[in-house]
């Protein structure tokens, strides 16, 4: 009875464990933007940057004074050959558009699997997407930045 009782319990925690995300060490660093079933996603204090730019995008429209956010987002999904990844992603917080500039993808020993570069001058955030999520959460960041970095200096 004990041996079966030790395998209900062993059996119920694996796949908590099994599937769980990795997260980056550098909690004032990388600072928790959103989470679903699918994925974990930071985004880099150290590195985020905001201004108003102008450029035109794939469509060959001009964006013209916009609000930009810039920065590296660490994304974590459930991939047996990818143990988390990073992204370069810039933002039109003013019409809410982002292009994915950069993906770094890291095994489980931290070694870089691939590493691209993109293009894209500009993708819209569709309705319910992940980039519309990312879009607003980035949006919430620009808006309580200075209180987050706040209370990270406080801890």
């Amino acid at each position: 009875m004990k041996k079966l009782i030790a395998l209900i319990i062993l059996l119920l925690t694996l796949p908590s464990t099994c599937f769980a995300f990795k997260t980056p060490d550098d909690k004032k660093r990388w600072i928790y933007l959103y989470k679903n079933d699918n994925e974990s996603v930071y985004l880099d204090a150290n590195n985020y940057q905001s201004f108003y730019g102008s450029y035109k995008d794939k469509a060959g429209r001009n964006h013209i004074n916009h609000y930009i956010a810039s920065t590296w987002l660490w994304r974590t999904e459930p991939n047996p050959y990818v143990d988390y990844q990073l992204e370069r992603v810039v933002y039109d917080l003013s019409c809410n558009m982002y292009a994915l500039t950069r993906v770094i993808k890291y095994d489980n020993n931290a070694k870089v699997v691939s590493d691209k570069y993109y293009t894209a001058l500009g993708e819209e955030a569709v309705p319910g997407s992940r980039g519309e999520v990312e879009v607003e959460a980035v949006k919430m960041y620009e808006r309580f930045k200075e209180v987050i970095r706040g209370e990270l200096d406080r801890s």
